[in-house]
């Protein structure tokens, strides 16, 4: 099966200082400069939906306690890292209120 792929275009304007590095890197690396700004953007992406999804959960969790005042201690977390570092199949603690 072939897949297609949707190259979108687009310009990025970076001052001289910047666009010197982005060339010495890239020749140090044996690529474009287009191929280390493709690059870096994707990291970028990847990193900082991981970011958002991870400030998400912490609304959601913060929510819910608000909602349900269920919660485990930081004394019962810490518990459960320091068994789980060793019982890694350990289950973490029950939440309550």
């Amino acid at each position: 099966m072939k897949t297609v792929e949707n190259n979108v275009n687009f310009t990025v304007k970076l001052d001289a200082v910047d666009n010197n590095r982005l060339s010495a890197l890239a020749a140090l690396k044996k690529q474009t400069p287009q191929a280390v700004l493709n690059q870096a953007v994707h990291d970028y992406l990847l990193r900082e939906m991981a970011r958002q999804s991870f400030i998400n959960e912490a609304n959601d969790s913060w929510e819910n306690y608000a909602q349900t005042g269920q919660h485990i201690s930081l004394e019962e977390f810490a518990d459960w890292v320091d068994t789980v570092q060793h019982q890694p199949d350990t289950s973490m603690p029950i939440c309550h209120k």
